[in-house]
């Protein structure tokens, strides 16, 4: 079971707490341990928002490498068949 907060965050009162209690912790101690373990993962959790904008990010890099590539291969084809000109070989 979970309870609401103010600032919206979801809050352990059940079953966390209760499996610490049974490891041999007192009832508050587990509870203050069972929020400080949430508080830990859910500072650190990734939100679709979050999840969206890093994959908008990643589709522009990838472009962009993509984009540099193909102008490194233009370059280098460019260079080859000049080279072969140039030696006489083409």
């Amino acid at each position: 079971m979970s309870c609401w907060r103010r600032n919206h965050r979801w809050r352990p009162t059940g079953w966390p707490s209760r499996v610490i209690e049974e490891a041999g912790i007192e009832r508050a101690g587990a509870e203050r341990i069972a929020s400080a373990i949430f508080d830990a993962i859910s500072n650190n959790v990734a939100t679709k928002q979050d999840v969206a904008r890093i994959e908008a990010k990643l589709e522009l890099v990838e472009h962009r490498i993509m984009t540099r590539l193909g102008w490194l291969m233009v370059v280098l084809i460019g260079l080859l068949f000049a080279a072969l000109r140039y030696t006489g070989r083409g």
